[in-house]
């Protein structure tokens, strides 16, 4: 579907090159209109596809109402893709050294980078993730309970080099010490 309504554009492009006269300005913004909507429909799309199990008509649903939500956030990550590939398209011939390393994945990178709060506020991913996953769970804490934790579990020394490492920086730990876990 991506590549069709691609296609579909970039034909609609040649079209504005190849008419006997120039586009109207009106032409010109239903033109980037149409291609704004479609980069966000694909910004937002992707990442539904890969992380939940959906109909394709709840997905499209979610990807209007979060681009309804968030609408100058959305426009501008939208807005970025466009200015990319305009970017790609003007340096071509040694722009092309740069999609063997950065490709169509980094542009999707930043903008999924840039939206991923607000991704994360409406649709609970990373709660999502913890209850099907619990070991891949974040673990946030915060400076007074990691030190309480490195207390009551410190390094377990296992040979003389880690006992002149924790010598080196101030621990006292022996090689005898008995530990329930090492951290």
């Amino acid at each position: 579907m991506a590549c069709f309504l691609d296609f579909i554009y970039l034909f609609m492009l040649a079209m504005f090159w190849w008419a006997k006269k120039a586009p109207t300005p009106g032409t010109i913004f239903v033109y980037i209109l149409g291609l704004l909507i479609i980069m966000m429909f694909f910004s937002l799309y992707w990442p539904q596809l890969v992380l939940f199990e959906q109909t394709q008509k709840l997905r499209m649903k979610n990807c209007l109402l979060f681009f309804l939500q968030f609408f100058w956030k959305t426009l501008g990550c939208c807005a970025l893709i466009i200015l990319y590939w305009i970017a790609m398209f003007l340096f071509l011939p040694w722009s092309i050294l740069f999609l063997f390393f950065g490709g169509i994945w980094f542009i999707l990178f930043i903008v999924t980078f840039l939206l991923y709060n607000d991704l994360n506020n409406a649709f609970q991913i990373e709660q999502q993730i913890a209850q099907v996953f619990p070991e891949q769970a974040a673990f946030y804490e915060d400076d007074e309970a990691w030190l309480k934790r490195k207390r009551k579990y410190p390094l377990k020394i296992i040979n003389k080099s880690h006992a002149y490492f924790a010598s080196m920086t101030g621990n006292n730990y022996t090689s005898g010490q008995k530990t329930d876990r090492l951290v």
